[in-house]
């Protein structure tokens, strides 16, 4: 978890435009409130 208070340039980076923000691997990424399955799904791709 990162503060985006803390870390703007983290922010600007992934494009952080809501939160819960979910990054994988630079490649891969979610926003918002997912389902358990949805993560998995894309865990699973990579």
């Amino acid at each position: 978890m990162v503060d985006s208070a803390i870390f703007p340039h983290l922010v600007q980076k992934y494009q952080v435009s809501g939160v819960p923000r979910i990054i994988i691997n630079e490649t891969t990424s979610l926003v918002g409130a997912q389902p358990i399955e949805k993560f998995l799904d894309e865990m699973e791709k990579l």
